[in-house]
């Protein structure tokens, strides 16, 4: 995850939020996702938004994921309001 998204280095809240989606969706789907590509537009806010977007498993929706991906999403958010 590093070596795709180098513009999080230094950003704790958000090097946490994303290395949590990482961790749980895989290093490989989280280097081709709109998230990692919206960090290395200098878009972190949207990237953050996008977290919500990743709450299906088996192409339905999970409760789970779902408070999964709004607790990553506010520490996301967090990092850039701080």
């Amino acid at each position: 995850m590093a070596k795709c998204t180098p513009s999080l280095r230094g950003k704790d809240e958000e090097w946490a939020a994303a290395t949590s989606l990482a961790y749980n969706i895989g290093v490989g789907a989280y280097c081709k996702s709109s998230i990692d590509r919206f960090f290395d537009a200098g878009q972190p806010a949207k990237a953050c938004d996008t977290f919500l977007l990743w709450d299906k498993a088996g192409g339905k929706r999970v409760q789970g994921l779902a408070n999964r991906r709004a607790a990553e999403r506010a520490l996301c958010l967090k990092g850039i309001r701080s």
